[in-house]
């Protein structure tokens, strides 16, 4: 696993220009297998990491912000963040 800090992702979720761009790179670049699902207002992405039970836990986070915020840590980067550190933490382990 790559040693990142949660306060480091999300400055860079911050400092990027397009939020969607970076996480797709951050997933790519991490070997993270994902899926953007399109819809009329954006795009969802999807990661499923297969455990050791056909049994799903579900983790989910948004990452765009409300209309007339300005680009921050605002609104649901922080579980962004988390939710990327997560998916580096399991990529490579069969949970239960």
């Amino acid at each position: 696993m790559n040693n990142i800090e949660i306060k480091e992702i999300v400055k860079s979720i911050i400092d990027s220009k397009n939020r969607l761009e970076y996480l797709k790179e951050f997933l790519t670049k991490n070997n993270i297998p994902f899926k953007e699902i399109a819809y009329e207002f954006g795009c969802n992405l999807e990661v499923c990491i297969n455990g050791q039970k056909e049994k799903e836990i579900i983790f989910f986070a948004h990452y765009d912000i409300s209309i007339g915020t300005k680009e921050g840590a605002n609104d649901n980067t922080s579980s962004v963040a988390v939710l990327l550190a997560l998916s580096l933490y399991l990529k490579d382990k069969k949970p239960l």
